[in-house]
């Protein structure tokens, strides 16, 4: 059986592990990483060639993994125009256009998006980032209801290098993050890419 996963964000943290874990259960990977694939300026013809490509060959099943994703933490009120249009073409705009062509070649394609506590919980400093996440839920949930296999995953909170720069800012309960650090509670990687792995490698 020929499985194919195609992952943003491979360079480090979940969607490095998650790149290993695929490739050590047998799946052919393809990682859609800066510069040739930047999500605040999204290239649609270099997309769909990248997908054409990997749609030549006989494919038993095609999942596309939307893992990429960036962070600002500042009051509402703070962000700049340009910083918000920014946040929003990352997370949620450029995502969504890859998905959206991903379907296109890949008919009986299956879609899984890294997900966060912040799509269902306001975050003080964190609106973009709440705002960005619950978009991707309602989309992923609007494919589903199309009749796509759909995997919404929330990995929990992760030691990344995205969890460290949120212990370094500063906002109303960073404390609490930077005590999961110290009590040695954050998951790591390599652990949940095990997990998630196995849920996506066992839905045949």
């Amino acid at each position: 059986m020929t499985k194919l996963v195609i992952i943003t964000g491979t360079s480090r943290g979940l969607g490095r592990a998650l790149k290993r874990e695929f490739e050590r259960v047998g799946w052919r990977v393809a990682e859609l990483n800066r510069p040739a694939f930047d999500l605040s300026a999204i290239d649609v013809e270099k997309l769909d060639i990248t997908f054409t490509s990997l749609r030549s060959e006989h494919l038993d099943r095609a999942v596309f993994i939307n893992n990429a994703a960036t962070q600002l933490i500042a009051a509402a009120a703070s962000f700049a125009a340009t910083e918000i249009s920014r946040e929003i073409t990352v997370n949620v705009t450029s995502p969504i256009i890859a998905i959206a062509s991903f379907l296109r070649h890949f008919p009986e394609g299956e879609i899984a998006n890294v997900t966060s506590g912040a799509a269902t919980k306001g975050i003080p400093h964190w609106s973009l980032y709440c705002a960005a996440k619950a978009a991707l839920e309602g989309y992923i949930r609007a494919i589903e209801a199309e009749g796509r296999r759909v995997f919404n995953l929330n990995p929990g909170v992760i030691d990344t290098d995205m969890q460290a720069a949120i212990r370094r800012a500063e906002f109303p309960g960073v404390q609490d993050f930077i005590a999961l650090k110290q009590d040695g509670k954050l998951r790591s990687s390599d652990s949940v890419a095990k997990n998630l792995v196995w849920m996506i490698d066992r839905a045949e």
